[in-house]
């Protein structure tokens, strides 16, 4: 009574402090989105064996940002595509985008490797033979040619090959004397009479060598001055008389161009690329290639507005890319991905239009009060945007807040603040129906229930704040405390106010008619109190068994670290994600990295050494669920002396890398147990997202552990302390328990046979620390009225009128919250899914099953106990 007499001698103070406070919070309202990241990748837990993996790895392939194209076509002898290519990769860089340092594709990776490798030894050959075979060629056809030309002026005639000859300017040499007479003993074609007494000549005079053989062989006096030609001549000469094996291509672009790589990919695409270079971007059924967008800041940098340099660049990329491609190119990575969702994402936000409206409809058929709707509206408004609010404070704290956290904050919000909102209202309600003035019923609502929602807060917001605990979780736990602090406040400050001012309209007639005492009788919540106070060891046996069968599932669910499953597939950059995966193979996707552990500190190495590295090469080679390996003397799964060493070396020989590309999904179990096996090798350290996966599961599992520990003591702790009798919290504890473990089982099988997806890892953890929080709401709701009608009536009857005069309430507030939190799935993004089914589910089986039948039950047992105890 004093506590609400206080407050309402104060309300101008109360009301003017909230106008000062909503009134700051205007910019924090404004600013929040600016700090929500859209990443859904993982890093390595630290102080692992993965983490130390990539530390090292980070001096051997890249760890920055990147985006990947996917276009759909063989890029095989495809000229076309080579040119839209590099083409594409040239406008992407002209867009001047602060943080893309460069761009690769098979097309350059090939120029790159023709001119720093087989250029790099080869071109001063190709140089100087190609002029050298360019010269002698002209001086062997050039007579000819001009023979031929006059020749045919005259008609071809045998007679006037003398004067063709004199016209062609004849010298009297040996080889064209030689020529001359080849060409009168011919009985064939003029074309052919010219061209056999040339290659006769040559051979008769200048003797048959490397360079007339290959002259002779590539080159006529009809093409001699044709740079392909001499190409060709110049190719077939080095390649038969020097160590490197030359295409006629390579030799036309470097003897001919400044830039003969370019040149070479321009004309002639990716011929002759050796597979290694295919290998990097091409798919192994060529239907596909990627050109990779490379920048230069690492993988989870941001600007201050929460987005990454990947995240901003895509959408002109894609543009780009449509632009040269049409539908035959789309954009995937991390920063498209994140870019897409919150698209999509943002336009589900009807969802919480529509739950809104249902709301406050639900409002006034619990209340039957358009006012009490009025003030939902309000209230529930106001404790939104002061979410919001915590939001921004989070992201000031800790830089940026996961999206996830932000629909988690709204869903969570729309559902407490509607709860206690009611609750506050539906016993004003109750009050003024038993026969209280106006003044004394709000004076017991801020006092009682007041009280309840207070104690509620507290347990729910401290709960809340354990997701802080866990690294994945830091920012939720900061902004879901602070969001229901908040609520808190404002429900039990602001809204007796508002109710004072409207006591007089606040209930319409219809719904502040005097109860009739025996109508609580007949209420199916006082039937069905009655019913599990009577059944009491029955209903508890039954449903502790099967809650029992239920945790034990909780505990053992299978779940996959895989937090891209389900990404709405209308998405571009998931379709690409998907393609890449389908042409590619996971496994090739997110290698396996298996880094030996030497003992050379020397990168020129010994024969023993390199006899060691050799063994490590076969070892792998041995690996069953192993597609290929690259890495020192091992391609493909042939081990070879073939094979450098030098390229996947690093810290001066140190460390050798083998790249393993797996046959199966690097989150299934085979990848898990193969890791797991190559682990166990002293030698080895093993990076990847597999190994990866290994650490997060055995962190994860102790620090979950420990968690719904100190959770469940903490509930435990504040519960025993508000009620003072152990009875409540066991009752409460172990019924949230078995509602989320049944909520889990069902869960897993609506995801695995309905939605398709496998059930993500976070979910069960964070079932738990919600659930636990928002479903000792109710036990706090419903005690709180129980205490007070046993005090009253005794524990039998009290019992039951408790049960009835709170559960209309209290069902009418799981629903509400059901659908609050459900509201999620509407949002297509299948980690928000399966958490809003889940909280659907299990907020109907705690509202219908344990709140009406397992909590009356269990009172009735832990009261015969006391009761025996006594006598």
């Amino acid at each position: 009574m004093n506590l609400g007499k206080t407050l309402l001698k104060r309300k101008y103070l109360i009301l003017i402090i909230w106008i000062v406070v909503l009134l700051l919070s205007v910019p924090a309202i404004f600013g929040y989105s600016s700090y929500l990241n859209y990443t859904n990748s993982s890093t390595s837990p630290t102080h692992t064996e993965s983490a130390e993996a990539g530390v090292i790895l980070s001096n051997f392939t890249s760890t920055n940002q990147s985006l990947s194209i996917v276009i759909y076509g063989n890029p095989l002898n495809n000229t076309d595509l080579a040119n839209q290519t590099l083409s594409l990769q040239s406008s992407i860089m002209k867009q001047g985008f602060l943080n893309i340092s460069s761009t690769s594709s098979v097309y350059t990776a090939y120029s790159s490797y023709l001119d720093n490798v087989t250029l790099k030894y080869s071109s001063s050959y190709i140089d100087a033979d190609y002029n050298s075979i360019s010269a002698m060629a002209q001086s062997f056809f050039t007579f000819p040619e001009a023979f031929y030309n006059q020749w045919g002026q005259l008609g071809f005639k045998s007679s006037y090959i003398p004067m063709a000859a004199s016209n062609a300017g004849y010298n009297g040499s040996l080889f064209e004397k030689t020529f001359l007479d080849q060409v009168k003993n011919q009985s064939t074609t003029p074309v052919l009479a010219v061209e056999n007494s040339s290659q006769i000549a040559i051979r008769d005079v200048f003797g048959v060598t490397s360079f007339t053989t290959s002259i002779v062989h590539s080159t006529s006096f009809m093409n001699y001055t044709n740079p392909k030609s001499i190409s060709k001549a110049t190719a077939y000469y080095i390649s038969g008389t020097t160590p490197y094996n030359v295409s006629w291509e390579l030799v036309y672009s470097a003897a001919n161009y400044q830039n003969p790589g370019y040149i070479y990919i321009r004309y002639f695409g990716v011929l002759g690329a050796p597979s290694f270079i295919l290998a990097q971007s091409v798919s192994p059924d060529h239907k596909i290639f990627l050109v990779s967008v490379d920048f230069n800041v690492k993988s989870g940098y941001e600007y201050k507005n929460g987005s990454s340099p990947a995240e901003i660049a895509f959408p002109t990329i894609q543009k780009e890319a449509n632009n040269i491609f049409g539908n035959r190119a789309n954009v995937t990575g991390n920063g498209a991905i994140s870019y897409q969702t919150s698209q999509v994402t943002a336009k589900s936000g009807f969802a919480f239009g529509l739950i809104f409206i249902f709301l406050l409809i639900a409002i006034f058929v619990t209340i039957v009060s358009y006012w009490a709707s009025i003030l939902g509206l309000i209230f529930v408004g106001i404790s939104l945007l002061l979410g919001y609010v915590s939001v921004f404070i989070a992201g000031v704290l800790t830089g940026s807040v996961s999206f996830i956290v932000n629909y988690t904050l709204t869903a969570v919000i729309l559902g407490v603040s509607t709860d206690y909102l009611v609750f506050l209202l539906a016993r004003y309600k109750q009050e003024v129906r038993e026969g209280k003035s106006k003044e004394e019923a709000l004076e017991i609502s801020i006092s009682r229930a007041g009280k309840a929602v207070v104690i509620s807060g507290i347990t729910v917001a401290f709960t809340l704040l354990t997701f802080s605990l866990v690294s994945e979780f830091f920012s939720w736990g900061i902004v879901l405390f602070q969001a229901i602090i908040y609520t808190v406040l404002l429900q039990t400050t602001l809204l007796p106010i508002a109710m004072s001012f409207l006591k007089k309209r606040l209930l319409m007639k219809i719904g502040s008619k005097p109860m009739v005492e025996e109508d609580a009788k007949k209420r199916r919540f006082y039937k069905a109190a009655a019913f599990s106070q009577k059944r009491a060891l029955a209903v508890a046996i039954v449903i502790i068994i099967v809650g029992s069968a239920g945790f034990y599932f909780f505990l053992s669910v299978p779940t996959t670290y895989n937090f891209n499953t389900g990404l709405p597939e209308s998405l571009s950059s998931v379709q690409a994600l998907n393609a890449i995966d389908e042409h590619f193979g996971s496994g090739n996707i997110f290698p396996t990295f298996v880094i030996y552990k030497s003992d050379f500190h020397n990168a020129t190495l010994s024969n023993a050494q390199q006899a060691k590295l050799m063994a490590v090469a076969t070892n792998l080679s041995k690996l069953a669920d192993v597609k290929s390996i690259s890495g020192p003397f091992i391609s493909g799964r042939n081990v070879t002396s073939a094979v450098n060493y030098s390229s996947y070396e690093i810290q001066n020989g140190n460390y050798f890398v083998y790249i393993l590309s797996l046959k199966t999904s690097p989150y299934g179990a085979t990848a898990l147990k193969l890791v797991s096996n190559l682990r166990e090798n002293n030698s080895y350290l093993v990076g990847g997202i597999t190994s990866t996966v290994i650490d997060e599961k055995a962190q994860n599992a102790r620090i979950y552990s420990e968690l719904e520990i100190f959770i469940v003591i903490a509930i435990f702790v504040i519960l025993l302390v508000a009620f003072r009798k152990i009875r409540y919290p066991v009752i409460s504890i172990t019924g949230t328990l078995f509602s989320i473990s049944w909520s889990t089982f069902i869960l897993y099988f609506i995801s695995l046979y309905i939605l398709h997806i496998a059930l993500i890892y976070l979910i069960p953890i964070i079932l738990f620390i919600i659930l636990f929080s928002l479903g000792n709401d109710y036990t706090v709701f419903i005690s709180s009225r129980v205490i007070e009608e046993v005090d009253k009536r005794g524990f039998n009857e009290g019992l039951r009128r408790g049960m009835a005069s709170s559960a209309n309430t209290v069902t009418a507030l799981g629903i509400i919250l059901a659908i609050s939190l459900g509201s999620l799935a509407f949002i297509p993004v299948a980690f928000l899914e399966e958490l809003g089914i889940a909280f659907v589910i299990s907020l109907l089986i705690d509202t219908f099953v344990i709140r009406t039948f397992y909590f009356p039950a269990m009172l009735a047992l832990f009261h015969r106990g006391s009761r025996e105890k006594d006598n």
